[in-house]
């Protein structure tokens, strides 16, 4: 039996619908915690696009982290979460950690800073494919000012600032181990 902290994924649809008996990986980020530890999320194989358009909330856009959290795929290749150009992918806010393992990460567009993400708080990357992602500031990652980044075994690939090629920009703490950089 999983604890209340552990969800896993049941729909590749980007929804908010409480009584659809299914669980989004919006609903699973949005879920409130039990207790004091740290949220584990669960994905399939398969692609999980974001498609909430609107004005910039929780609920719409692109993933808000305002707690601790992991979200763990079943490896690269066969976890995927697609941005579709319509916004970053994520937003790390002050004091949340959020952690990405097994997975890829797509097609995420800012016309500001992060690109796939955009990190006020703690990062943490092992096994993560960061693919296509853009912004004008970090194109895969922007580590915000007394943010903290460690990234270990993954891989930054086709990611670009407006008019440039570019992984990640920096202005926090970051600790990188075994990361491949291609363009």
């Amino acid at each position: 039996m999983s604890s209340p902290n552990e969800i896993t994924v049941t729909t590749f649809t980007d929804l908010l619908n409480a009584n659809d008996g299914l669980i989004s990986l919006r609903e699973a980020i949005l879920a409130p915690l039990d207790g004091i530890r740290e949220k584990a999320i669960f994905l399939g194989e398969g692609t999980y696009t974001l498609s909430l358009d609107g004005t910039e909330s929780p609920e719409t856009r692109d993933f808000d982290i305002h707690s601790s959290m992991t979200i763990v795929g079943l490896g690269a290749s066969r976890t995927i979460i697609d941005g579709k150009q319509l916004d970053r992918i994520f937003e790390v806010f002050p004091h949340a950690s959020l952690t990405l393992s097994n997975l890829t990460i797509t097609n995420g567009r800012a016309v500001d800073k992060g690109g796939a993400i955009y990190s006020q708080g703690t990062i943490h990357l092992t096994q993560t494919v960061l693919h296509n992602n853009s912004a004008n500031f970090g194109g895969a990652i922007f580590n915000d000012q007394n943010a903290i980044a460690t990234i270990a075994g993954s891989v930054f690939s086709n990611n670009g600032v407006y008019g440039k090629h570019g992984a990640g920009g920096n202005n926090g703490s970051h600790g990188l181990r075994e990361i491949t950089f291609r363009t």
